[in-house]
Parts: C-alpha cells; sequence; structure tokens
C-alpha cells in the first residue's frame, strides 16, 4: 500500500499521548495515527490484518501445546513448545509476517536452544525429509532455508486463493501444529531412521488430509 508525507497541525497534549500509546505498542507515531484512522473509517491496513491474523493465531494457540510470547514488532509472534528427546530442548516457533495478501506472505523460523552435534545431525535429516514431502504438494514458492540447526520456511498463500484474516491465523496454526508433531514424531524413533521417515510420512500425509487452507 502507497504511503506519503502529509502535514499535520495536532495539539500538542494529543501528540504526547499518541507517542506514549505508540511507544507501548512498539511502533511509530505515524504508524499509530495511521491505524487509528484507519479504524475509524472502518478501513482495514495491511498493518491492522496482521494484528489479526495474530489475534487469530493466539486464541487458536490457547488449544495447543505451546507457550506464546509477544514481541517488539507487530509483525512477528513467537510460540514456544519442547521436543521429546533426551534433555527435551525447547523449540521456538516465530511467525513474521509481511503486509500482504498473497504469494508469500511470511515465514515460520524454527530454532532450538542446544548445541548438540549430534541433535544438530538428526535435525538436519529431518528437514531434508519434510521439505521433500512437502515439494509435492506446498502452494508453489514454498521454500526451506536450513542454517546451522535453524530453518526458515516461507509461508504462501495458493495462487488464486484469498485467505482472511481468520483463515490464514489457523492455516499457519495447522501447519505449525503439524511441523510439530511430525517433528516429534520422527525424533520419537531415532535412531530407527526408516521408521521415523515412515510415521513422519504418516503426520504429514494426516494433515493433508485433513487442513483447508495449504499455505
Amino acid at each position: 500500500m502507497k504511503k506519503s508525507v502529509y502535514s499535520l497541525v495536532l495539539n500538542d497534549d494529543v501528540v504526547a499521548l499518541v507517542d506514549r500509546a505508540a511507544a507501548k505498542r512498539g511502533i511509530s507515531r505515524s504508524s499509530f495515527i495511521n491505524e487509528v484512522l484507519a479504524r475509524e473509517l472502518a478501513h482495514v491496513t495491511p498493518e491492522m490484518r496482521i494484528r489479526e491474523i495474530f489475534d487469530s493465531l493466539e486464541r487458536i494457540a490457547e488449544g495447543m501445546p505451546f507457550r506464546v510470547k509477544e514481541q517488539p514488532s507487530d509483525a512477528m509472534m513467537s510460540l514456544f513448545g519442547s521436543l521429546s528427546y533426551k534433555y527435551n530442548p525447547t523449540v521456538r516457533y516465530s511467525v513474521e509476517l509481511l503486509p500482504k495478501t498473497a504469494g508469500t506472505i511470511g515465514a515460520l523460523k524454527v530454532s532450538f536452544r542446544t548445541q548438540s552435534a549430534s541433535f544438530m545431525e538428526a535435525l538436519s535429516e529431518f528437514f531434508y525429509f519434510l521439505s521433500g514431502l512437502e515439494s509435492a504438494y506446498a502452494p508453489k514458492g514454498v521454500s526451506y532455508t536450513p542454517e546451522n540447526g535453524k530453518i526458515a520456511r516461507t509461508l504462501v498463500v495458493p495462487h488464486g486463493a484469498q485467505y482472511s484474516a481468520d483463515e490464514t491465523g489457523f492455516a499457519i496454526s495447522e501447519y505449525i501444529k503439524m511441523f510439530d508433531r511430525a517433528l516429534n514424531t520422527y525424533f520419537s524413533y531415532l535412531p530407527d531412521t526408516e521408521t521415523a521417515a515412515r510415521c513422519t510420512a504418516g503426520v504429514y500425509t494426516e494433515y493433508l488430509k485433513h487442513t483447508k487452507y495449504l499455505i
């Protein structure tokens, strides 16, 4: 959405309140005023849509085995879970969204609080296997970027599809639940990688059967 510079004459006391409210939200004065005016005029800005998606995701997360953490940016949200493997390492799912409604709308970043070499190796094998499964079914344009035990996976709305904010939040939550279940399934069968791969494929197949919104 195009943005331009405009001159406004505002009361100093009002500006002070605006700055205080904007700082509490972690956004700029201009962004806050833009949002307030948009709400008054019943217009949804890209930033407001992102907030609606996160509100939807947070509501859904209440029924999921994750902790939600507030972020300093309105464009990012993190959920924390744990992996049932040896010392139960923490898994962080960070959702970062772009002000878009079609195509690549953001990314899911998955990271772990561990530096175990054997864990990192198994993790790389899992990433490689899951990305192979997804290559045939995920929306065109989805990509994986693994790096040092972390992974970034683009979130893509299928070509021609139009998801509401609630539908987008639901799609992201369903994908995270699948990913978390697949991850735990894979590691639960190690070191039997053949069984781990077969059962993980079953988790992904179930996801494809029941999800209404691929992303």
